[in-house]
């Protein structure tokens, strides 16, 4: 399930409000950017801290958002239930927040783990592969940030449309969803292929690093537009209060699809290998993940018809 970076949000989406969501998020940057100078360079009478004034800036600006989500959750949207009520309530409360909770952190700690292991294979290679594969990793997530948007809103909707029984309307969401991220997932590739060496080369590192970082940008981005509808449809099925097939896709992709065909991929082409696993994986797991969604959406039109 997604979540906006100091709490608030994911509830005041879950209401309808995401422009809401939005300016929570926004003003708590907007305070610690604000902050930011002031405590590291001793502005207007403060200590001068340096890294740890930043430190201290985040810290603050988490506090002071903390304070104004329960508010908000408590006072407005009334998502903040009284503590001292009778046991039995709250552990039903308590048992309906892990029952999504807990899926969905495992499903968030299986990819880092499966990173590492990756990490481990491409070190065989020498430290210019590792940085490779180090400048490549973080141009990734730029590419993808609005695939990240895009399954922040998902979850919400689809979840408000299930609760009030307008399933119809999932249909409509997956073929816009497919539509957008196979869209999408084309344009990344093609302006990836055009001009991943240029990017890389902005990270620095000299002729064989660039090399490798490109090579990882020319063969896994074909594979984003599926990798976008995996992020999507994680999200809806986390967002309908059923964790489990978005922990599973997470699960099958990384621990029975992508390291298996890594390790083999790196057996038959290298380093290249491990690349092409990752672009399979992707788009295995997203048509796999596809067919779900759908099966469960007819599944959910035909329960409310019957």
């Amino acid at each position: 399930m997604s979540h906006g970076t100091y709490g608030v949000p994911v509830g005041v989406a879950c209401y309808g409000n995401e422009s809401g969501a939005g300016l929570f998020d926004g003003g708590a940057a907007l305070v610690n950017v604000l902050l930011d100078p002031v405590l590291i360079f001793g502005l207007f009478g403060a200590p001068a801290l340096g890294l740890q004034g930043a430190a201290l800036a985040t810290l603050i600006t988490r506090a002071l958002m903390l304070v104004l989500a329960l508010y908000i959750l408590h006072a407005r949207l009334h998502m903040v239930i009284n503590p001292f009520i009778p046991w039995q309530k709250l552990k039903a409360s308590w048992l309906a927040i892990v029952e999504v909770g807990l899926p969905a952190m495992a499903a968030n700690v299986i990819i880092p783990f499966a990173s590492a292991i990756v990490v481990a294979m491409v070190a065989a290679y020498g430290t210019d592969a590792v940085a490779a594969l180090g400048i490549a990793t973080r141009i990734e997530p730029l590419a993808l940030i609005v695939f990240y948007a895009l399954s922040g809103v998902v979850g919400p909707f689809f979840g408000q449309n299930l609760g009030a029984g307008k399933v119809e309307r999932l249909q409509d969401a997956l073929r816009v969803l497919t539509q957008f991220c196979l869209g999408f997932g084309l344009f990344l590739a093609v302006v990836l292929w055009l001009l991943g060496a240029e990017i890389a080369q902005l990270f620095g590192g000299h002729d064989e690093v660039v090399a490798i970082a490109a090579l990882y940008l020319w063969i896994v981005p074909i594979s984003y537009g599926a990798y976008g509808l995996i992020m999507s449809v994680n999200a809806a099925f986390n967002g309908m209060g059923n964790p489990w097939p978005a922990m599973m896709i997470s699960a099958g992709r990384v621990l029975y699809v992508y390291l298996p065909l890594a390790w083999i991929g790196q057996q038959l082409w290298g380093m290249k290998g491990i690349f092409i696993a990752t672009a399979i994986a992707n788009v295995g797991l997203g048509i796999w993940a596809w067919l779900w969604l759908k099966r469960h959406i007819y599944q959910s039109i035909a329960l409310a018809e019957s």
